[in-house]
């Protein structure tokens, strides 16, 4: 309402409405910021799918996700699971153009697969 105005001026609304608007407009902001994405990867994929992995991740980077970027090493490749770092320093490679956090680096180990994975958040 203006009272200001001569006459006073204000505006009917419906007001479960009003708040259906404020209430869905301030979801969808905390769930951008704390939802993750997941990204995962074979050791030894082709670099075509390694690219599109790559496209995908600065994607959702773009939109502010966080992403987490899996590398998953199974069956006869558990046998080469050393390259694993070397890999995730490739895909940091990757994305070296793009402003983003390394929150966490870990490498995993299991009786039938080693886990290597990167968290990675866009930069504020």
């Amino acid at each position: 309402m203006q009272v200001s105005s001569d006459p006073a001026v204000c505006k009917i609304l419906d007001y479960k409405k009003f708040l259906f608007q404020r209430n869905k407009q301030t979801n969808t902001s905390v769930k951008k910021s704390t939802s993750t994405k997941d990204i995962q990867i074979g050791l030894f994929s082709a670099e075509h799918d390694f690219q599109v992995k790559i496209n995908n991740a600065i994607r959702l980077l773009e939109k502010g996700y966080r992403i987490r970027i899996v590398v998953v090493c199974r069956g006869r490749q558990f046998t080469q699971k050393d390259k694993a770092p070397e890999f995730v320093k490739r895909i940091l490679g990757q994305l070296e153009g793009q402003p983003i956090v390394v929150d966490k680096t870990s490498i995993q180990d299991g009786a039938r697969r080693s886990v290597a994975e990167i968290i990675i958040r866009p930069k504020k």
